[in-house]
């Protein structure tokens, strides 16, 4: 296990259009956006902005956007985070989730944002259990999604399972 690790994070805002649309070119940037990344920076892992796809529904893993930034992972060698709103198969439910890639493009694990904003509970978005650690090669790694940071609670729960 190394003392360092490179992180780098990609700013993008999905364009307007159909849901269909959206996503498509969603996509295509970011292919060519991680792969850019990629080659500039090395990284071993890169984060991606909260629900990259807007409000479209996807199950995670083996969702379309899971995927695409699996073989990207596996390409450049490197995790990735897939912020995306995810369809729990067995209940149906809605969470905003980072789910982190491994190197080889596998679901190394999932984070589900621990306090949803108003307008994610319109969307039907429901709240995560809290403090999550994911195992990795560079050790664990936590999750936090937007507003979860104003939170002292989740703080605490992390602290815990230090």
């Amino acid at each position: 296990m190394s003392n360092f690790i490179t992180v780098s994070s990609i700013s993008y805002a999905p364009g307007s259009g159909t849901q269909e649309e959206v996503v498509a070119q969603t996509h295509k940037d970011l292919k060519n956006l991680v792969g850019e990344c990629a080659r500039a920076t090395h990284p071993d892992l890169i984060a991606l902005p909260e629900t990259i796809c807007g409000k479209f529904d996807e199950y995670v893993p083996g969702g379309p956007t899971t995927r695409v930034l699996a073989n990207q992972a596996k390409k450049h060698n490197c995790y990735i985070t897939v912020p995306v709103h995810q369809k729990e198969r067995k209940t149906g439910h809605i969470y905003n989730v980072l789910a982190l890639l491994d190197r080889n493009g596998k679901l190394a694990g999932i984070y589900r944002k621990y306090i949803p904003v108003y307008p994610e509970f319109d969307h039907g978005t429901r709240p995560g259990p809290g403090a999550t650690l994911i195992e990795t090669e560079f050790g664990p790694v936590g999750g936090v999604i937007c507003f979860d940071l104003n939170f002292g609670e989740l703080c605490q729960q992390y602290k815990k399972l230090k």
